[in-house]
C-alpha cells in the first residue's frame, strides 16, 4: 500500500457457506480507490473471524453485510 494512500473505510462480508468471508480495506489513493484484502476465508466460525478481525487491531468501525442480524450481535459480543 503507497504510504500517501488514506484509509477511507472497511468491509466485512461475513458470507454463506460455501462462500468465503472478506474483509477489505478501502483507502484514497492518488484520485482514486485501492481495496485491500485483509481476509478472504472459507470455513469461518464466528469465534475464529473475530480473532482474525481483533489481530487486524483497527479501532474504526467495520461496515458488515446486513442479510443475518444475529450473526452481527454474535460477532459484536465476541469483539467486546
Amino acid at each position: 500500500m503507497p504510504h500517501e494512500a488514506r484509509l477511507i473505510g472497511r468491509g466485512l462480508d461475513f458470507s454463506f457457506d460455501p462462500d468465503p468471508a472478506a474483509v477489505l480495506f478501502g483507502y484514497w489513493y492518488n484520485g482514486g480507490i485501492i481495496l485491500d484484502e485483509e481476509l478472504y476465508q472459507t470455513n469461518l466460525i464466528n469465534e475464529h473471524l473475530s480473532i482474525s478481525l481483533k489481530a487486524m487491531r483497527t479501532e474504526r468501525a467495520i461496515v458488515v453485510d446486513s442479510a443475518e442480524p444475529k450473526k452481527h450481535r454474535r460477532a459484536a459480543g465476541l469483539l467486546a
